[in-house]
């Protein structure tokens, strides 16, 4: 925990030259340190050193693994209760039933894929996806990261007792998938961005089913990764490696690239964290803690998959999404990295400042 509330303290939104947005509590200091200082990575590589020299004496916690399928490990380690991984974790509640949150977001499609989330997501070897690369773009279910398959249901990969057949109908020689809208499992809401959520719902058909529902606050994977980004903005980058390679390696996923610049290799390890822990409340807060604006404002794009009837060639689709942000172009203000506190509370009147443009 210390490493990720430093990291936070760290990066960006609080230890930058300038406020990212003005108001009484950026005056007064509030909402950020009012200066930028090296020192505040190096708190944060000093805590990240100091929890793995803690780990290697005490032991007990690993990154999940299984050789024969290292997807099966990924899953481990962030859906098994009592796995090896997790550190700070909640069994709160039981998915008995159908009705399980997570369940019923997913099928009201809460939890769609974009294609740019699906492109994240390397090949097998290490390399990135490339659309204009002709053997990828034939077929870009398979190859890849196995996180992938365990993140977004992928048409050809199990589903149930099947394979999953997940294609659009486009026209007379292009016809729907048997699983497309597939009653009370993925119906047009699961998948409206032309792709489905696997993560955390499987294959939608009851394995959840008097299983504990566990939720990894923290897990194992992020402080490797989180040591690996405070590794590099404190200039050991080429230390920084293992720690990203090794979160990589637990997955069957060929290394990163060598020779990265500090700046490369600060979007290699966010691009990381995203394919980690998708659906884990971690990419929202670090694309505000880096103050990524363009992000928040870069145009999103359905995947919609379609497969010929008689070749079974693919045909894709990339129509822009417009059904799933709160914002649209320029719309996006930096106010919205922190949120407002309730008027109510700010009129108490026991000294609360409200945060900087909600005033």
């Amino acid at each position: 925990l210390k490493v990720r509330v430093l990291l936070f303290a760290a990066s960006p939104l609080f230890n930058d030259s300038k406020p990212y947005y003005a108001g009484k509590a950026s005056d007064e200091k509030m909402t950020w340190f009012g200066d930028y200082q090296e020192q505040r990575w190096k708190d944060a590589r000093k805590a990240g050193e100091e929890f793995f020299q803690a780990l290697e004496q005490q032991q007990g916690y690993e990154l999940e693994t299984q050789t024969d399928d290292p997807r099966l490990g990924f899953r481990k380690g962030y859906l098994t209760p009592g796995n090896k991984e997790s550190l700070i974790a909640s069994r709160r509640y039981s998915r008995t039933t159908d009705n399980g949150s997570l369940l019923q977001s997913a099928r009201w499609g809460g939890m769609c894929p974009t294609k740019e989330y699906f492109e994240m997501f390397p090949m097998k070897d290490g390399s990135d996806f490339d659309w204009n690369n002709p053997e990828h773009m034939a077929n870009p279910f398979i190859n890849r990261d196995p996180r992938l398959s365990e993140t977004i249901l992928l048409d050809g990969d199990k589903f149930g007792s099947e394979n999953a057949d997940v294609v659009k109908k486009d026209g007379a020689n292009y016809p729907a998938g048997k699983h497309w809208n597939l009653k009370g499992v993925l119906d047009t809401k699961s998948l409206a961005s032309g792709i489905a959520a696997r993560k955390f719902v499987l294959d939608r058909q009851g394995e959840y089913r008097q299983i504990p529902m566990h939720w990894s606050y923290l897990r194992l994977a992020e402080i490797y990764l989180s040591y690996a980004e405070a590794l590099n903005e404190c200039g050991e980058t080429a230390k920084a490696y293992k720690y990203l390679n090794d979160v990589r390696d637990r997955v069957g996923v060929g290394p990163l690239r060598n020779g990265l610049t500090k700046e490369e290799f600060r979007e290699a390890v966010l691009r990381e964290r995203a394919c980690e822990f998708g659906w884990e409340e971690v990419r929202f807060f670090d694309l505000i803690r880096w103050k990524r604006e363009d992000d928040f404002k870069k145009t999103l794009h359905n995947l919609e998959v379609f497969r010929h009837k008689t070749t079974k060639e693919y045909a894709f689709k990339f129509p822009e999404c417009t059904k799933r942000r709160a914002w649209q172009g320029d719309n996006f203000s930096a106010k919205w990295y922190l949120s407002a506190f309730p008027a109510s509370e700010v009129n108490k009147g026991y000294g609360l400042v409200q945060n900087p443009g909600w005033e």
